[in-house]
């Protein structure tokens, strides 16, 4: 259970439909450890096009200067 960790609420008229995740862990002996996490009926394809297009987006708000 992740705490404190909030994912706001989607805008009005949309649905959550799927997710592909990259949580930042730590294990028992203070490691830092990344699990990938997705939906289980979302395409791998389509996954891989979401990774992609937030990695995209990621790097243009660096560029940027934005968060």
């Amino acid at each position: 259970m992740m705490v404190n960790r909030n994912i706001p609420d989607p805008p009005e008229g949309w649905a959550y439909v799927d997710a592909v995740t990259l949580l930042k862990c730590i294990d028992d002996k203070g490691n830092v450890r990344y699990r990938e996490l997705m939906t289980e009926t979302l395409p791998a394809v389509e996954a891989l096009g979401m990774a992609t297009t937030f990695v995209d987006t990621l790097r243009k708000n660096i560029m940027e200067g934005s968060r």
